[in-house]
């Protein structure tokens, strides 16, 4: 996620649009303009156009995923302009659905495919990676079949996000000794970075900070979806099952798997990473004074996290001001360069609250929100 600190407060007369002014609320949805609605796609198109055709093998990856974004979201919106809605058990509809997309994006993906053949560019390889795990259905691709979690784990052996999902790989064949190698490998990694936070820094570039106020707020919403959908599939459950309660009864795997939490909690620069480092941390216990540093660590950052959604639901209107738009590119530019786990760690130092404190407060809330849910229950 984007969004930290405290949001301002809602405007008098419908949410205040920056640089455009108050628009309606209906539903407790704010009506952006119609014009507003076309230029932001627009305005990222171009920007796809532009980053597609420059020289770093990065940007070109950049451009070319954003293109296989739009051209999947414009697919999809055809098809249901179309068809309408697909229903759940229609699975002929959704399977066109799902085909009109794969053909829309075919051309991008096979360019961002083939870039990632002869690239050493770690940021260029993970976009194309993200495309063809994000093909719908049980799409295929030929094109995605030249790329593999080991040759970008031989781009990037230092980093623990190419070992998971070569991990992951090897547990949807039933390979244990390559499920256990990469895992150890992973943690051994000094650092775990899935590289999502390059869409932020397209947020944070020149290029966006010239569109136009209220086109730059849009086109936040935009990225910031595309950001979400980056996520690590599979490579957090082989973990999660590798070191399971059980599983940790084998003395070798205790130490692989505290290693793992270390990296991911240290080292991670999501905050996804940080809590399933937390959850691994919890399961190998907190005996070992490494490991009761390690979980104040994650928790402090879900309470650090817990604050910007509490101020989020409080203040859930007014997110479209130029107030909220500054905050926006501030943080941007902060989660460009450390990740979202080294955001949230400046924000906690500038809070004033300690690691321990912040800690203690989430497990309280925790154990209160147990405590409720428990009361509520019905009585068997």
């Amino acid at each position: 996620m984007l969004f930290a600190g405290q949001s301002p407060l809602p405007a008098s007369k419908g949410d205040e649009l920056c640089g455009y002014g108050p628009v309606p609320v209906v539903d407790g949805i704010p009506q952006i303009p119609p014009e507003i609605e076309t230029a932001a796609p627009s305005a990222l198109g171009n920007l796809a156009a532009d980053l597609a055709a420059r020289s770093s093998e990065r940007d070109r990856a950049m451009g070319m995923y954003l293109q296989i974004v739009a051209a999947g979201s414009a697919a999809g919106e055809a098809s249901r302009r179309a068809h309408g809605d697909c229903a759940d058990d229609d699975k002929a509809c959704q399977s066109a659905a799902d085909q009109a997309v794969v053909s829309a994006t075919a051309e991008s993906r096979r360019a961002l495919v083939r870039l990632a053949t002869t690239t050493s560019d770690p940021d260029a390889y993970a976009l194309a990676t993200y495309s063809c795990r994000s093909l719908p259905g049980e799409s295929a691709s030929d094109d995605c079949a030249l790329l593999s979690s080991a040759q970008w784990a031989r781009i990037e052996p230092d980093n623990a996000v190419p070992w998971l999902y070569a991990a992951a790989d090897a547990q949807r064949r039933h390979d244990r000794s390559t499920i256990e190698a990469a895992l150890y490998r992973a943690s051994q990694a000094r650092y775990s970075d899935p590289h999502r936070d390059q869409v932020i820094r397209v947020f944070a570039s020149d290029a966006v900070a010239a569109q136009p106020p209220a086109v730059q707020t849009q086109l936040a919403l935009s990225l910031i979806g595309i950001h979400a959908a980056l996520t690590f599939s599979g490579s957090g459950v082989v973990l999660t099952q590798y070191c399971s309660v059980a599983a940790l009864a084998d003395p070798s795997r205790v130490q692989t798997c505290g290693d793992l939490a270390a990296t991911l909690i240290e080292h991670g620069r999501t905050e996804v990473e940080v809590w399933i480092g937390g959850k691994v941390a919890e399961r190998i216990g907190t005996t070992d004074p490494r490991f009761s540093t390690l979980l104040d660590e994650a928790d402090a950052l879900k309470w650090q996290r817990s604050q910007w959604l509490k101020s989020m639901q409080e203040h859930e209107h007014g997110l479209l001001s130029c107030d909220s738009l500054q905050v926006l590119r501030r943080n941007a530019g902060a989660q460009a360069q450390f990740g979202e786990s080294g955001r949230l760690r400046q924000e906690l130092a500038a809070s004033g609250v300690t690691t321990s404190q912040a800690a203690e407060r989430w497990r309280a809330e925790r154990r209160a929100l147990l405590q409720k849910n428990a009361s509520l229950a019905p009585a068997k």
